[in-house]
């Protein structure tokens, strides 16, 4: 079943994600994220520069949906499972 999630099936690769920042009103979205989106979205958000050994990170900071700005950050999420 779904309980290992060793499957790509919708329900299996969706995975609740709340972030929250009092600078940002209320909101919710349905924009395709991915968790590697995280770790720029936090550096982003605490007003620092992204290392520089992480530019080949595939991640994009999630805070032009937060304040507003964009719609969604990038066009679609990829999951994949290795067997």
């Amino acid at each position: 079943g779904f309980w290992t999630k060793q499957n790509c099936l919708d329900n299996a690769i969706r995975v609740p994600l709340m972030i929250r920042d009092t600078r940002f009103g209320t909101g919710s979205s349905h924009a395709p994220t991915e968790l590697l989106d995280i770790f720029p979205t936090l550096v982003d958000l605490t007003g620092n520069e992204m290392p520089s050994d992480t530019q080949r990170l595939e991640g994009k900071s999630l805070r032009p949906i937060m304040d507003g700005s964009a719609e969604f950050v990038k066009p679609l999420a990829r999951s994949f499972w290795v067997q």
